[in-house]
């Protein structure tokens, strides 16, 4: 007998795409990871970006991330692209004073529209996930 209902049959057709958790992270070495999770979801942003360029707002405790495929942009960081990307940032965090100890951890990043500068990715500091 074939009496079973199939209306909530679907095929599967994600093969290779991995599902994992979208975040941006701060080692106490001064490393701010990617997520390859993040990278996908920023992709139109990322796809062709070999550099970073870091702005940091005092008031909103945020970090915004500018990416660009210029390295000739003042303050660029190269990115480095294995299964995550990541920069080394050192120099970020000591010209802004910022105690590396107080802020390494996992943060969710928000795409945020920032007047007279457009649409960003960034990151609250304030908000570890």
């Amino acid at each position: 007998m074939n009496n079973e209902v199939w209306d909530d049959l679907v095929t599967f057709e994600s093969s290779g795409i991995k599902k994992g958790e979208i975040f941006v992270s701060i080692s106490k070495s001064h490393a701010i990871t990617l997520s390859a999770s993040f990278a996908r979801k920023a992709d139109k942003n990322i796809k062709f970006a070999t550099h970073i360029v870091l702005s940091y707002s005092k008031s909103n405790n945020a970090l915004i991330l500018n990416f660009t495929n210029d390295g000739d942009t003042p303050g660029s960081y190269k990115i480095t692209k294995g299964v995550n990307l990541s920069v080394a940032a050192r120099s970020f965090f000591s010209f802004f004073d910022l105690d590396i100890n107080q802020y390494a951890g996992r943060y969710l990043p928000e795409e945020m529209d920032i007047p007279r500068v457009g649409k960003r990715w960034g990151i609250f500091l304030n908000k570890k996930k």
